[in-house]
């Protein structure tokens, strides 16, 4: 017969990773957006403002470290992945100009 027992507990590990996921989704967007916004900067040769915002984007990412480590499959998410590409793109514009 059908286990009720596995589906209330499907339900509710999928009702937790969508918690952590909505938790993920905020900072990464946050991220993202400053890491975009210290790329527009160093092209107009602002680097020391794009670097404040480089920095600031790294230490929210660094941040959602313990959402991760709690649900891994976070890490795949793409709004996540769209997070850490711009971020290391503008890690690799300031390194490479500055």
């Amino acid at each position: 017969m059908f286990d009720t027992n596995k589906l209330r507990k499907f339900v509710k590990d999928y009702e937790q990773y969508q918690e952590l996921r909505h938790q993920l989704k905020r900072p990464a967007d946050q991220a993202r957006a400053l890491a975009k916004q210290a790329i527009t900067l160093m092209r107009q040769d602002k680097f020391q403002e794009g670097k404040r915002l480089l920095a600031d984007a790294e230490r929210i990412l660094k941040s959602v470290q313990t959402l991760l480590k709690r649900q891994s499959l976070l890490a795949s998410e793409g709004f996540f992945r769209e997070a850490l590409e711009e971020y290391v793109e503008a890690k690799a514009y300031s390194s490479f100009f500055t």
